[in-house]
């Protein structure tokens, strides 16, 4: 079948924002699992990544006022249990004086020292990476 043959080829593209508060902590979320994540998701055929991110950031934790999006990297990954693969368009954003507050699929919401992030899991390891460009 072709898409076995090209199944590397495939990836859900999403962009991700690193947000940091006063003290250097970066804000997470959780959505339907039990793993943090940066915030953000993916992008809608025909949507550019300035207007997907600010969409994503509306949506998941009401920020209106983007100041700044900075783009830091990408990251791939395997997602094996969908046998498909992720791409992250990660971004250093500033935002302006928002309260944030969960969007609907949100379940909770931190600010965290990334540093702490240290289990040896999937999730884990790809937001280490994004922010500190290793998963290590």
């Amino acid at each position: 079948m072709l898409i076995d043959s090209y199944r590397e080829a495939f990836y859900r593209v999403s962009v991700k924002a690193i947000i940091k508060n006063s003290e250097g902590q970066v804000l997470l979320v959780k959505e339907g699992g039990d793993n943090w994540d940066l915030p953000g998701g993916g992008i809608d055929h025909g949507e550019d990544a300035s207007t997907a991110m600010r969409r994503e950031l509306w949506e998941e934790i009401s920020v209106k006022e983007v100041l700044s999006m900075d783009m830091k990297t990408v990251v791939t990954f395997e997602v094996a249990e969908s046998e498909r693969y992720g791409l992250w368009i990660v971004y250093d954003v500033t935002v302006g004086d928002s309260e944030f507050a969960m969007g609907h699929d949100v379940r909770a919401m931190e600010f965290m020292d990334a540093a702490l992030l240290t289990e040896d899991t999937r999730s884990h390891k790809i937001i280490r990476e994004a922010i500190f460009g290793t998963s290590a």
